[in-house]
């Protein structure tokens, strides 16, 4: 029910928000936030869901707009200024609903603790996602391309992990969160990781033919994904694990996330249409 109730919620505003080459993500989102943490109320756990569907909209926007490369640019680090607090862009309905989630995300409990830490990731999504494109460009061109690692370092901010799950931990109950933070954050950034490989392994022959960059486009290997995956994997739980023993909201609902989307990458490209 809390699913269903999250969808409803949301439909109208993700339509409004959602241009009309984007893909509607409303009910995956609802459902993977309910996943992540479903002790939390239909509201808290509609934030994480609204801060998901905004970030694969400004996606679905740098992937399939038909503005020329220079706007699009402008956009991400018109985002990236919102992010960091500056007005949005009124006739901009994606600048709109980031100072929005940003507003509702401070209104939380920990949203003193949390709303920084999530304007930054909203940041470093706009640079990765701004990486992403011009390295698609630069490989269209003939030109070297980078490095698994730095590949990484950028591509994995923008997995969407930090983005929708920050925003679940505003609203959780649980004691300390301030101090927890540096333990959650380092496990973050290795389950962000794994997502973006896993997403990239997936999506491989529809990226090649769209002209996008992932780690197979670059010159890795599926084998060496699948092995820096449980890498990463590996890292990520020896940062989280001391906390998911105990029960710890906001790690079981960082854990919980990253592992659905994991398994959901197994079967299906996020990227293809519903199946029948």
């Amino acid at each position: 029910m809390t699913v269903m109730s999250v969808h409803a919620g949301l439909c109208e505003w993700a339509a409004a928000l959602r241009p009309s080459y984007a893909r509607d993500v409303t009910l995956v989102a609802a459902l993977t936030t309910a996943f992540a943490a479903p002790w939390l109320p239909a509201r808290a756990i509609a934030l994480g869901a609204r801060a998901g569907i905004w970030m694969t909209a400004v996606d679905d926007w740098v992937d399939a707009g038909p503005a020329g490369s220079a706007r699009k640019i402008a956009s991400l680090e018109h985002y990236r200024h919102v992010a960091a607090g500056a007005d949005p862009d009124a006739g901009d309905p994606l600048a709109v609903a980031l100072a929005g989630i940003a507003q509702d995300i401070d209104g939380q409990r920990w949203g003193s603790a949390v709303g920084p830490l999530w304007r930054q990731a909203c940041q470093d999504t706009m640079v990765g996602m701004r990486f992403e494109h011009e390295s698609a460009l630069a490989l269209e061109a003939g030109l070297p391309a980078p490095t698994l690692d730095t590949y990484l370092l950028h591509a994995a901010r923008s997995s969407g992990v930090s983005v929708t799950v920050i925003p679940l931990w505003a609203a959780m109950d649980d004691a300390d969160l301030p101090r927890c933070l540096p333990a959650l954050t380092e496990a973050m950034q290795h389950a962000s990781a794994a997502v973006r490989l896993a997403n990239d392994l997936t999506g491989a022959r529809r990226e090649r033919l769209e002209g996008g960059v992932n780690a197979l486009a670059i010159g890795v290997s599926a084998e060496q994904v699948s092995a820096r995956i449980t890498e990463e994997v590996a890292r990520f739980e020896q940062n989280c694990a001391p906390l998911t023993a105990e029960s710890y909201g906001p790690a079981l609902a960082l854990d919980r996330f990253m592992r659905l989307l994991l398994r959901m990458y197994q079967h299906r490209d996020p990227g293809e249409p519903e199946p029948l």
